[in-house]
């Protein structure tokens, strides 16, 4: 809704730079041919983005909005009241600087952070593993160490009770040969 400001005449201007929140503009055109200019007709394309010509008529205007941070032609042709087009018209570089996290560079850091985080995740599991893996081996240590003294016990108090056995085993044969 605003006028540009561009600092010289529309037809020496040969580029101009829309930031992100601009990235709409209308402009105004004709085509100059007086003998019956309400035959004139008009077509435009802003290449990068439009795939075939707009075919506007007799109208003077266009428009384009939303357009995605890039570099795009504008070009306009015109014909005549018989029909005859100006296959060459005009030209206007229209660059749309796109918001900071549509650039390459912010893709790429993103990237980078996100394998980074990933990265850091994995490695910090893995540590906490090894942490656990390390607790469990001294547990197992202490258990075996604890196994293997109550074995010793049970193997001793083992032999204690077959001695007993045999001395009771001696003793019966002792009685049973002193009652007989």
């Amino acid at each position: 809704g605003e006028e540009m400001q561009l600092g010289k005449s529309p037809e020496r201007v040969k580029t101009i730079t829309l930031d992100w929140r601009q990235n709409f503009f209308e402009f105004e055109y004709a085509a100059l041919n007086f003998t019956n200019p309400q035959k004139n007709q008009h077509k435009y394309m802003l290449e990068g983005f439009d795939k075939v010509w707009y075919h506007a008529g007799t109208k003077h205007t266009g428009r384009y909005s939303g357009l995605p941070g890039g570099e795009y032609t504008l070009r306009i042709i015109g014909s005549n009241n018989d029909g005859v087009w100006n296959e060459q018209g005009a030209s206007l570089k229209v660059k749309v600087i796109p918001p900071f996290w549509h650039t390459w560079w912010f893709r790429t850091l993103l990237l980078v952070l996100a394998a980074g985080g990933i990265g850091g995740g994995l490695f910090l599991r893995v540590n906490t593993i090894n942490k656990q893996k390390r607790q469990l081996e001294i547990q197992v240590a202490e258990r075996t160490k604890d196994l293997s003294a109550r074995t010793a016990e049970l193997a001793q108090s083992n032999e204690q009770l077959k001695a007993a056995r045999e001395r009771a085993e001696v003793a019966d044969q002792a009685k049973s040969a002193f009652l007989a």
